[in-house]
């Protein structure tokens, strides 16, 4: 995992939305292998129906490897939201930063969005590998068949799949998946995981690539923070150097040399 002393707010919202949704997809998970080897040894004609009963649900005809796959879709769409989410920020706090309107254009999925806004596109493009993005653009594919089911969504995600198989299996090896990624009609747990991993290993990349250095970092800093009417140079010192750690992600060091440098300006 790839470290770096600058991340956005989005990036480190996103981590935390991925940690509970991961728990999330685990725990449902364990929960219907439970529920599954209970039923397993069950002789009623519908073993879920008699178990909803207890609970006083009432369900009929449920397929467990239905109710798995359609948990697993599910909780894909949900991360692949979060990511959403995450670009929308990073659209604000880019804006923030760097005073530069953002540029989208209609057929952009996100990777293609935040490439064309980044710093420079050489350094995004050795952040960001192909592989990464195969694999983005699957559960892209994935989630606009299962939210939007059409015969088009369906063809494009089998055909992507299809397509772009090698890199993908590259990208599952690099993560140490056994089966996943998967296709859309074989969407399970282990993509759901997978997703969780790339989604954050994406956000830190792109936040790396996207670092605007040392003196836009330092003309952020608010002025009240700056300012001899708040306290000596050590009290000014030790709160630049919170807010930028707060603010940015930044690491101890890299935030105190950018307060040594503004206050010695």
């Amino acid at each position: 995992m790839i470290s770096t002393t600058f991340t956005f707010a989005a990036c480190r919202n996103l981590k935390r939305f991925v940690g509970r949704a991961t728990a999330a997809v685990a725990a449902n998970e364990v929960a219907l292998l439970h529920t599954t080897q209970y039923l397993g040894a069950r002789t009623e004609k519908d073993p879920w129906a008699e178990l909803a009963q207890r609970f006083q649900i009432r369900v009929d005809g449920i397929n467990t490897a239905e109710v798995r796959s359609t948990s697993a879709r599910l909780h894909v769409l949900s991360i692949y939201a979060g990511f959403d989410r995450f670009v929308v920020a990073l659209r604000g706090e880019w804006f923030d930063l760097s005073g530069k309107a953002w540029q989208k254009h209609d057929n952009d999925g996100p990777l293609e969005e935040i490439e064309r806004n980044a710093p420079s596109k050489d350094i995004f493009r050795r952040h960001v590998d192909d592989e990464s993005r195969a694999c983005l653009n699957h559960y892209r594919y994935v989630r606009n068949a299962v939210a939007h089911p059409s015969d088009d969504n369906q063809w494009s995600s089998r055909n992507h799949y299809a397509s772009q198989e090698v890199a993908l299996r590259n990208l599952g090896a690099r993560y140490q998946m056994t089966t996943a990624p998967h296709s859309l009609d074989y969407i399970d747990f282990h993509d759901a995981k997978l997703l969780s991993q790339l989604v954050l290993d994406l956000a830190r990349q792109i936040s790396k690539a996207f670092d605007p250095g040392d003196s836009v970092l330092a003309a952020a800093v608010p002025d009240k923070l700056r300012s001899r009417a708040y306290g000596n140079e050590v009290r000014r010192y030790n709160r630049i150097g919170c807010y930028l750690r707060t603010k940015y992600g930044l690491s101890t060091d890299r935030a105190e040399k950018i307060a040594r440098d503004i206050l010695a300006l």
